[in-house]
């Protein structure tokens, strides 16, 4: 989990536009003001809702003061919020703060410029928001899958890199086994995730699955 100062540093008052362009060099670009704008499409092939993540502040690392970014999801304001930074190997999710603690860390690097095969590993450690004793520490095996699929989403297609899942049971929420894809376009971010289930148990052709609408970056 990722020591910070929690108060928002001002940021600083220059002029930018929120455009709908990638930006080279990171697999998501981290800027207050970034949103992606992802439809919910149900199992019956509707959108059932959609979902606005927003970069909405920033703060200092106390280890290495660099800039980590808040992500409110689920249409800010929000008092889930997601720690992330850009790192010279990727995109790293440093954990969740919920409310004023950091009681649920997600550590996970995607990595980024990568190659097909690469695996990496989830963390997912869970605290019981009372001082931080540790209730829960569990790792899934990850994989790139592709650097150059072309996937289907609300608007348009892109080209994007592919992160794959597989897991068996959940250990901490007894979900079915499943393979879990996040598709991410470079410049821009997270465009699509889908599904699969890896038991006859469990039909995956009409799971639900998230794609993206619009985004805006600011520039």
């Amino acid at each position: 989990m990722v020591g910070c100062d929690t108060q928002l540093e001002p940021e600083d008052e220059v002029a930018k536009e929120c455009l709908m362009q990638p930006i080279p060099g990171v697999l998501q670009p981290l800027e207050v003001g970034n949103y992606w704008l992802l439809d919910l499409w149900d199992e019956f092939g509707e959108i059932a809702r959609s979902d606005r993540h927003e970069i909405t502040g920033s703060f200092i690392s106390r280890e290495d003061d660099s800039k980590v970014y808040f992500v409110k999801e689920r249409n800010p304001p929000s008092d889930v919020k997601e720690i992330l930074i850009n790192t010279e190997v990727g995109l790293h999710s440093a954990g969740l703060i919920v409310g004023s603690d950091t009681v649920m860390a997600e550590l996970v690097t995607w990595p980024y410029p990568s190659e097909v095969g690469e695996p990496f590993i989830k963390r997912l450690v869970m605290d019981d928001g009372n001082g931080g004793n540790i209730i829960g520490d569990f790792e899934f095996p990850y994989e790139v899958v592709s650097t150059g699929f072309s996937t289907v989403t609300s608007v348009k297609t892109y080209q994007t890199y592919v992160y794959e899942a597989r897991s068996t049971t959940h250990p901490a929420f007894d979900h079915p086994l499943v393979e879990e894809f996040y598709h991410f376009a470079p410049g821009i971010g997270l465009v699509a995730t889908n599904y699969r289930a890896l038991t006859s148990d469990f039909p995956s052709s009409n799971w639900p699955t998230f794609r993206l609408r619009e985004y805006c970056l600011m520039q």
